[in-house]
C-alpha cells in the first residue's frame, strides 16, 4: 500500500476547500481537498514514525490538491490557532465524515481560545495586508487582497460569534475590492484586520487543551 493509499483510507475528516468553498471560484478553479487522517496509536508511537508522516500532500498534475494531516497533528495546529485549518471546522459540507471526524467537529468549541485566536487571525491578515500594500497598485495580486479581506472577517466573525461561513456572503463585493481606487481597496481592508484588535469576543480566554487531549487519547486507544 502506498502513503497515499493509506491516508486515503484513513480518513476521518476532508472537504472542498479553498475558492470553490469560498464561493470565489471561476470555470478553471482547482479542487483543493484538506483533510484529516487518523494513523495508528502503535504507529504514532513507533520508533518509525516521523516528524514528516504527521503531513502528506498530493499534488495532480491538473492542479486539483489534497493537503492531509494526521489527527494528532492537525488537533495541535488548531490549538495553535492556524486559521487554514481552524476554516475546517466550519465547512458547509464535508467529503469525508466518519465517526472520529463528527468527534473533532463535537469538540469545536474546546479548541478555540480567544488569545490566541486573536493574534493568529490578526498576524496572518496584516502580513498579508503588508505584502499587497508594499507591491504597489500596478504589481499586488488581486487574490491577496480578496484573501486578506475574507480571513480578516472570518477572524471577527469567530471572535464575536464563535463560528463564521467559509462561503462569502457576497462573492461580487471581493471581486469588485480590487477594481477601487488603491486607497480605498487598501482603507477596505484595514478596517476587518484592525477590528480584530480589539472587537468583543465571546470566546474563552483559552482553548481548552485537556478536553481535546482527553479526545485525542480516545482515539487512540480505538485505533490500536
Amino acid at each position: 500500500m502506498t502513503t497515499l493509499e493509506y491516508v486515503n483510507d484513513n480518513l476521518c475528516l476532508a472537504a472542498t476547500v479553498g475558492s470553490i468553498a469560498y464561493g470565489l471560484n471561476h470555470a478553471a478553479s482547482d479542487v483543493d481537498t484538506m483533510a484529516v487522517f487518523v494513523a495508528a496509536a502503535s504507529e504514532v508511537s513507533g520508533l518509525d514514525w516521523r516528524q514528516s508522516d504527521n503531513s502528506w500532500a498530493d499534488n495532480s498534475p491538473e492542479g486539483d490538491d489534497l493537503t492531509a494531516h494526521e489527527i494528532g497533528k492537525y488537533l495541535r495546529l488548531c490549538l495553535n490557532g492556524n486559521p487554514t485549518l481552524i476554516e475546517l471546522l466550519f465547512m458547509e459540507e464535508y467529503t469525508t465524515l466518519t465517526n472520529v471526524g463528527q468527534g473533532i467537529l463535537d469538540i469545536r468549541e474546546h479548541l478555540l481560545g480567544e488569545s490566541i485566536l486573536r493574534s493568529s487571525y490578526h498576524g496572518y491578515a496584516h502580513s498579508q495586508f503588508v505584502r499587497v500594500a508594499n507591491a504597489g497598485p500596478d504589481s499586488f495580486k488581486p487574490k491577496m487582497a480578496r484573501h486578506t479581506l475574507r480571513i480578516a472577517r472570518q477572524g471577527v466573525a469567530l471572535m464575536q460569534t464563535g463560528e463564521f461561513s467559509v462561503r462569502v456572503e457576497d462573492p461580487q463585493e471581493y471581486f469588485d475590492l480590487t477594481d477601487l481606487p488603491y486607497t480605498d481597496m487598501l482603507k477596505k481592508m484595514i478596517e476587518p484586520i484592525e477590528q480584530l484588535k480589539t472587537c468583543k469576543s465571546i470566546l474563552p480566554a483559552e482553548a481548552n487543551r485537556r478536553a481535546v487531549s482527553d479526545f485525542l487519547r480516545t482515539v487512540r486507544y480505538e485505533y490500536p
